[in-house]
């Protein structure tokens, strides 16, 4: 059951961000930009020493989900959503297992919204993982998900519990 419905949320994720456009803002796909996970954006032509000071740089919004995001938010410029035009999309993952899609230069405003607990589903509890204090209260998606622009798909793991067994 846990994979058809993981197959049908591809689905609905490759279709909904299908096709990605290319503009001149960097995609972030992965953790730290690059397989490599350097941290380095070196194609960054906006941001300067000049222009990121406390007068002109600063938090433009906050966006409100259902749980903790331990995962690095990712972003693709130029996403044509059917029916919702094209849009620079943040894509943020909770500890509640949700997967976020926001407009970026909307204040946020959501796109869509995914929730992998289905058919009775839980998060991980702190108990169900040996007590572990780091990630607190549930344990849902920790790791930064991956796009794929070839293919148009994000990928992602999903940590739930189903009919009390760890999935």
């Amino acid at each position: 059951m846990r994979k058809a419905v993981v197959k049908f949320c591809l689905w609905l994720l490759t279709t909904v961000v299908a096709p990605f456009s290319v503009y001149a803002q960097t995609s972030i796909l992965t953790q730290h930009y690059n397989s490599a996970r350097t941290g380095q954006n070196i194609n960054e032509t906006i941001l300067t020493p000049a222009n990121v000071n406390s007068t002109t740089f600063g938090k433009l919004f906050a966006l409100g989900v259902d749980g903790y995001v331990y995962a690095q938010p990712l972003y693709v410029p130029g996403v044509a959503i059917p029916g919702q035009g094209t849009h620079n999309v943040p894509y943020v993952a909770t500890e509640h297992d949700s997967l976020y899609a926001f407009d970026a230069d909307t204040g946020g405003a959501p796109l869509w919204y995914v929730t992998f607990l289905v058919n009775g589903a839980t998060t991980l509890s702190t108990s169900d993982v040996d007590n572990t204090q780091d990630i607190h209260p549930e344990i849902g998606i920790t790791g930064t998900p991956v796009i794929d622009p070839s293919t148009n798909t994000l990928y992602v793991v999903v940590n739930t519990k189903e009919s009390g067994v760890l999935i």
